[in-house]
């Protein structure tokens, strides 16, 4: 750890920059004089020839550039830019960045890869949550960390919704009343209501078709 930030002291004092951005699969952003921004490896070889506004890199080949007010995904190692046209990344982590195109949501992978659809109105994760809630129209499409869509939860009746880090989603109805849906649809009622007219209609229901579990508890 020592020789590592003594390199990039090293680095950043050699080139004259005013700073250095966290270091990742061995490069550094180190801004220059003119508050740009240029790429290096911890060599000190310059990865790109220009300098730009921003530069957002993780684990993988491609890195993301802010070039005139607009934000490419460049590969490293064909030297040419494999998307474009991106307006701005509200998120960003070692191997994904959250980013908007064309007004709409999506994530693409430091690999240069598009992992979920530019299509959403809005995408979020909590902390330390394994899961991506993805907003179209009235549904929450859940992604897990593997970028695979795991659920949907329609969201059209309730008056408001908060996503949980354990992949449940928390609803309110119009009357003020929570419960909690999982990522399969599943709802999870808390302390609901043991009554025997409660459980009389929980066994109704079930001889119609639902699929009630915890009737009385």
């Amino acid at each position: 750890v020592v020789e590592l930030y003594d390199n990039i002291y090293q680095l950043v004092t050699s080139i004259s920059g005013l700073s250095a951005k966290a270091v990742i699969a061995n490069r550094v952003s180190i801004t220059d004089d003119n508050l740009k921004q240029r790429l290096y490896n911890l060599s000190g070889e310059l990865l790109l020839k220009d300098s730009y506004d921003d530069i957002i890199y993780g684990n993988g080949n491609c890195v993301l550039l802010d070039v005139d007010d607009s934000i490419v995904v460049y590969d490293l190692a064909t030297k040419r830019n494999v998307i474009e046209g991106i307006e701005k990344c509200t998120s960003v982590d070692d191997n994904y960045a959250i980013c908007i195109k064309d007004g709409k949501y999506g994530i693409v992978g430091f690999d240069g890869n598009i992992l979920v659809e530019f299509k959403y109105s809005g995408i979020s994760r909590e902390l330390s949550s394994e899961y991506f809630y993805c907003l179209l129209n009235q549904t929450l499409v859940i992604y897990n960390s593997r970028f695979e869509q795991v659920g949907d939860v329609d969201i059209s009746g309730y008056s408001s919704y908060k996503n949980l880090s354990e992949g449940l989603v928390c609803v309110r109805d119009h009357d003020g009343n929570y419960s909690y849906v999982d990522v399969n649809g599943k709802t999870i009622i808390d302390n609901a209501a043991m009554e025997p007219e409660i459980v009389d209609v929980c066994n109704f229901l079930n001889k119609m078709g639902a699929k009630i579990n915890g009737i009385g508890t």
